[in-house]
């Protein structure tokens, strides 16, 4: 098997962002010394690093030929290669090193049957950083990421050749279903969730094709000092079999990386209803990372009327695969979008996010909206997220209002604008009256 034919079998049998990440992140752990872990594969032309943890994850992607690195010579003769100091090793190239901060390093071959197929490499920043233990630990660690893709290697060629039987052409085992249950059962059983994964993308395959069982619903977001609706957030509806939540059909195009596909449907046939809106009224619009840092979105809001719309960053756990986030958004802001964070305040938000991000508008979770006329622990949380935004000149959104009491604790506590079932519920724009306000009594008369 040539190297361009192994690389392409473990790119089948292996994902790069699932086993080999985890890998890297637990490597960096057990040695504290780095500051990055990276894993490249070898293929016929060089090699190409297809995951990263530490500062390693901004090169992701990037290739580089075996002999002009000490990775490559780590390659080309199947040992340890290590830098003490990068600024006087005439191994290395020290301009690219100074300029990465890579001052010492550890280069560890990836093996299978005697074939070098890929390097893990550790840097840092600091020379002499990497003691004999920390080499003789990210040796064991390696054997480990050749362990575990040889195997995946071996199931899925396995795998291939049971998928074979059961083809038409080639054997007994077509008797019994022409062979599509025998290697949907294979897959199954070498790949614990390869099928659900292959429905999941034919469904949304399916929804991409005839993007009209999208359909849209329309929120109010309502200025709680007068009771106008100062904007509408839009919502997904999917009119198709199976029936499932929203997040869960957009979690599946993720998955199947269609996510931003799906995701700026819903963003076109949400921007298409501007005209519609009365004028000072604006389109809220739900949109995750990944979307926000495409070249999809950034055409699509390219032409809409400046401050007309607001992109709600939904909560992912993997915003630091994005470094090109806060750039992103501030292009946009550029254009005139405003940007708001979503699910501030829930269990699994992160407040760094919004110091990172320094978002337009903060959105409160429901969850600390529920019960807070109630609760002094749920106004005090809101409250610090009140100040924290005057300081930073962001407004605040409570979401989830659901309740009269609800509405006058949050209004008491100086939340800027409201967005719930007592303030209004989803529907169709047609049926949305937004040129009335919301009546609202003095918020003196409720304190």
């Amino acid at each position: 098997m040539s190297r361009g034919e192994f690389a392409a079998a473990i790119g089948d049998a292996v994902d790069p962002t699932s086993l080999l990440r985890r890998i890297a992140d637990r490597a960096l752990e057990l040695v504290p010394s780095a500051d990055s872990v990276s894993i490249a594969l070898v293929d016929d032309v060089g090699m190409r690093t297809v995951c990263g943890a530490g500062v390693g994850v901004s090169g992701v992607g990037t290739r580089a030929e075996l002999g002009a690195s000490l990775s490559g010579l780590a390659i080309e003769t199947g040992r340890v290669v290590r830098s003490n100091d990068t600024s006087c090793d005439p191994r290395v190239d020290a301009v690219t090193c100074r300029r990465l901060a890579i001052a010492s390093l550890v280069c560890v071959p990836l093996s299978r049957s005697y074939e070098m197929f890929g390097v893990l490499t550790v840097n840092s920043a600091s020379p002499q950083a990497f003691t004999d233990v920390d080499v003789a630990v990210l040796t064991r660690v390696a054997d480990i990421v050749s362990i575990a893709v040889g195997a995946a290697c071996d199931l899925h060629r396995a795998g291939d050749q049971l998928r074979r039987l059961g083809h038409p052409a080639e054997g007994a085992l077509s008797a019994v279903d022409g062979g599509r249950a025998t290697g949907r059962y294979m897959t199954n059983a070498l790949s614990p969730d390869a099928v659900a994964r292959i429905d999941a993308r034919l469904r949304v395959q399916r929804v991409l094709e005839d993007p009209e069982v999208l359909s849209l619903a329309f929120q109010p977001i309502i200025d709680l000092s007068s009771g106008a609706a100062v904007a509408v957030e839009a919502l997904a509806r999917f009119n198709v079999t199976p029936v499932r939540p929203p997040d869960m059909w957009f979690t599946d195009a993720h998955a199947a990386d269609l996510g931003v596909d799906l995701e700026m449907v819903a963003v076109r046939r949400a921007l298409d209803q501007i005209p519609l809106l009365p004028d000072g009224v604006a389109m809220s619009i739900n949109v995750g990372p990944e979307t926000m840092v495409s070249s999809q979105l950034a055409q699509a809001v390219a032409h809409v009327s400046p401050g007309r719309v607001v992109l709600e960053l939904i909560e992912d756990k993997a915003f630091h695969a994005y470094p090109k986030l806060p750039a992103a958004l501030l292009a946009l802001r550029k254009r005139g979008v405003r940007v708001a964070v979503d699910d501030a305040g829930s269990g699994g938000s992160r407040p760094t996010r919004m110091l990172n991000l320094a978002p337009d508008l903060i959105k409160v979770d429901r969850e600390l909206i529920f019960g807070i006329d109630l609760d002094p622990v749920r106004r005090s949380l809101v409250a610090s997220l009140v100040r924290f935004a005057s300081e930073t000149g962001a407004e605040v959104l409570a979401e989830g209002v659901e309740t009269r009491d609800e509405l006058d604790a949050v209004r008491a506590l100086g939340v800027r604008y409201g967005q719930g079932y007592f303030l209004g519920r989803p529907a169709p724009l047609d049926v949305l009256d937004l040129s009335r306000a919301v009546p609202l009594d003095p918020l003196e008369h409720h304190r």
